[in-house]
């Protein structure tokens, strides 16, 4: 059993999320709920949950502001969901920092998805990826020079410009990098193209997401193929080849 707390301040999407939990995540026990940060202060620390759903804005302040007072005062070990209204900015900081988030108002899948993830997950993840957020979140829109990995029972953070190529693998994308081994991560390359072609990423082919400062070649024969820093071929889509010459030759 996961012991769960609620921090919204709107009192009908707090009831509404406690139904759903109770009727459809079976795992999951709400040991509390709070409308602000100074009221959620007094009770996590007590209580001691194991996963926090969070509003961002919140009375008092926002979550973000809670957060910081729990690390402060040393209270860790927890999960964090977030339940947001926020603009496409926010929930593309939320997908490069790997924190699971809920768009409101909450949809009944997307809810049990969620806590599945987070019954899966064996440890809880380090608070990098919560301190990644908040740098996101402060800094210059589609300025991300950070991205979290979920992996298993870890979260791992690498820098955009390490990420020499992804490629797909059915449902999975396994990432290669300039210096580390390659990582098989559980979502598809669509959710990552989704994200790092802002950051100079392209995707080249229908399996094959590139980072164009990556790239040694463009090899015209054999069909068109990319030879990247980590000597790999990558193939190019036809419909691709265009504008691949197009981004190499700065145009």
């Amino acid at each position: 059993m996961i012991t769960a707390f609620i921090v919204e301040d709107e009192s009908n999407s707090r009831d509404s999320l406690i139904r759903d939990l109770k009727a459809l995540c079976e795992g999951i026990e709400v040991i509390g709920h709070a409308a602000g940060v100074e009221e959620a202060f007094k009770q996590i620390p007590v209580l001691k949950p194991q996963l926090l759903f969070l509003d961002i804005e919140i009375g008092g302040g926002t979550s973000f502001d809670l957060l910081d007072k729990l690390r402060a005062a040393g209270c860790t070990g927890y999960q964090v969901i977030f339940a947001t209204s926020h603009n496409e900015y926010a929930i593309k900081a939320f997908r490069f920092s790997a924190i699971d988030y809920l768009m409101k108002p909450v949809d009944p899948d997307e809810l049990v998805q969620a806590v599945s993830k987070i019954s899966e997950r064996k440890a809880v993840p380090e608070m990098d990826n919560l301190k990644m957020l908040l740098e996101s979140m402060s800094a210059p829109k589609n300025k991300f020079a950070r991205i979290a990995l979920a992996a298993g029972d870890s979260i791992l953070v690498y820098k955009t410009d390490e990420i020499i190529r992804c490629e797909s693998e059915r449902n999975y994308t396994r990432f290669y990098f300039l210096k580390e081994k390659p990582l098989l991560v559980s979502k598809t390359l669509k959710d990552y193209e989704n994200l790092l072609v802002p950051e100079g990423f392209e995707r080249v082919h229908q399996s094959h997401l590139v980072n164009m400062v990556h790239v040694k070649k463009y090899v015209k024969s054999d069909g068109g193929y990319l030879v990247m820093h980590d000597d790999a071929s990558v193939p190019v889509s036809q419909h691709k080849k265009e504008l691949v010459v197009r981004l190499l030759s700065g145009k």
